[in-house]
């Protein structure tokens, strides 16, 4: 059972969307109810343990393995429809949940009609012109409207006997531009050669160097505690 805190039912209904148009391994939502004004989710457990904590002892084998199955999953989720009135919106059309999103931790920002206003809400009300010119050629161009786990992090990748048993905490889950799901799994782990080569071989086809150097510097410039 979960407390939905901060994204309330948003969860409860990406966990029903990823049942009814994937075959990732997840929580299966069971029920929800409110106490005392508070969300309540309760769901199935998975099995196993966070990668951030057995990802030393994976076999190279399993970690290759891995990246498969990450690929297999994100290639399902982008075939998710975008049903919201929204280009970029939590999967119930309101604002998105981000700790990458500035002044975020414990209210959304959004939604959003098209690239120009996402891309404005990373920009901190503190960074400088130099470093919004750094990125504006990242942030002047159109990308696709993707079903995105949104916060793909060792600690959300759970493994049991050395595979991939389940992905969890789908709070923030929503429809980002495509390339959010590979930076934001790259966000925690930068300069890790080793973790960062699970989360690049997912995307084998997709090439997000451009847009990675422009988080990196917004990452630089306004960590998400400011």
């Amino acid at each position: 059972m979960k407390h939905c805190h901060r994204a309330r039912y948003n969860e409860v209904k990406a966990l029903q969307i990823v049942e009814q148009h994937t075959s990732i391994p997840a929580p299966l939502f069971i029920d929800t109810f409110e106490h005392q004004g508070k969300v309540m989710l309760v769901m199935t457990r998975v099995r196993g343990q966070q990668l951030q904590e057995v990802f030393h002892r994976l076999s190279y084998p399993e970690r290759t393995q891995l990246s498969a199955d990450l690929r297999s999953a994100i290639k399902q989720l982008r075939e998710i429809p975008n049903t919201t009135p929204h280009r970029f919106a939590n999967v119930l059309g309101g604002p998105l949940l981000d700790v990458r999103l500035p002044d975020s931790h414990d209210r959304a920002r959004g939604p959003f009609d098209n690239e120009s206003d996402f891309h404005d809400a990373l920009i901190h009300k503190f960074i400088s012109a130099e470093t919004k010119q750094a990125v504006a050629h990242v942030h002047s161009q159109s990308y696709r409207s993707f079903f995105s786990h949104a916060d793909l992090n060792f600690y959300n990748i759970i493994i049991e006997r050395g595979k991939l048993s389940g992905i969890v905490d789908w709070e923030c889950a929503g429809y980002y531009p495509e390339y959010w799901e590979f930076t934001k799994g790259i966000y925690i782990i930068e300069g890790a050669a080793d973790r960062e080569k699970i989360i690049r071989d997912a995307f084998p086809d997709e090439d997000y160097r451009d847009e990675l150097e422009a988080e990196k510097v917004l990452w630089f410039a306004a960590p998400p505690w400011v």
